[in-house]
């Protein structure tokens, strides 16, 4: 690594920040380096050397964002917590969920005032959606989860489960590996996490490494790649391999009759936005650049 490395490096990840108006501290900073690897006290010093990097209450960005406030980051991990507490009466339910984390902008704590809670949640193998219909139907009993035509404009702290795989498809598909879905999944926030799963996960997706070496370091520094097995949790017996196909099949059907689309809850890393996400970040990085020098 050398100083000019690190620098466009440390540009890259504040211009991807800026996008959500998101200043990092020096941590937060360190840990989301896009592509090279860096210690903390290197980060730093090189921070020192940028004079058009500017800091405000520990928070450093290029351009001084326009709606961050500290209540905003505080909010943020208000509604995790309380988000976790709550899930806790899904989970005892729903026993076929592996791991739930929190996703989209509360994970990556940037949320707006009325955002919702996306979810993501990983299922025991052959249950996919079962989980789901059970998932959504506890949520709306408890009333937890949010009405997209009835709750427009105050959804805030109701839940969206919208992402659901298996504990058999850990690894993403290639078209879905880049810096985009690197930073989805570095923003988790995992509030439940039974029998590893989070950790095999982040294990079959070591891709993210290329994108954000120091967060795949950090994250894995208290365990050894070696002691997460590669193994699936267990399947269940044909009978719910049958339930678990019927439920597909319904809600498939239900949501293409209201949607005119055909609903894919495994590759839903808010595809929509992707684009339009790292356009801006690349617009951003070549101004920040210019004005960096």
């Amino acid at each position: 690594m050398n100083n000019s490395d690190l620098k466009i490096s440390i540009i890259k990840t504040l211009s991807y920040h800026q996008v959500f108006n998101y200043p990092l501290t020096l941590l937060e900073l360190h840990k989301y380096l896009i592509k090279t690897p860096a210690s903390v006290n290197d980060t730093h010093d090189e921070l020192a050397n940028m004079p058009h990097v500017k800091t405000n209450d520990g928070r450093y960005c290029i351009s001084k964002p326009e709606h961050f406030t500290t209540r905003r980051y505080t909010y943020a991990w208000n509604l995790i917590q309380k988000t976790q507490s709550q899930i806790s009466r899904l989970t005892s339910m729903v026993g076929d969920i592996l791991m739930v984390a929190v996703s989209g902008s509360c994970g990556a704590l940037y949320p707006s005032p009325n955002a919702d809670i996306d979810l993501f949640i990983i299922t025991r193998q052959g249950t996919l959606w079962t989980t789901r219909a059970l998932t959504l139907a506890t949520l709306r009993g408890l009333g937890l989860h949010v009405d997209l035509k009835k709750d427009q404009g105050k959804n805030s702290g109701r839940m969206c489960a919208n992402l659901f795989i298996e504990d058999t498809i850990y690894q993403l598909e290639q078209q879905q590996r880049d810096l985009y879905t690197a930073m989805e999944i570095a923003h988790l926030k995992v509030i439940f996490n039974k029998q590893h799963t989070f950790e095999r996960f982040l294990k079959a997706n070591m891709w993210i490494s290329e994108y954000l070496p120091n967060f795949v370091q950090i994250s894995t520094s208290d365990w050894s790649l070696e002691d997460i097995p590669d193994d699936k949790v267990g399947n269940h017996a044909g009978v719910l391999k049958l339930g678990n196909r019927l439920a597909k099949n319904l809600q498939q059907n239900a949501y293409s009759l209201r949607h005119a689309q055909n609903l894919d809850v495994q590759n839903n890393w808010q595809t929509d936005h992707r684009g339009i996400i790292l356009s801006k970040f690349q617009e951003l990085f070549k101004k920040n650049q210019n004005k960096v020098g």
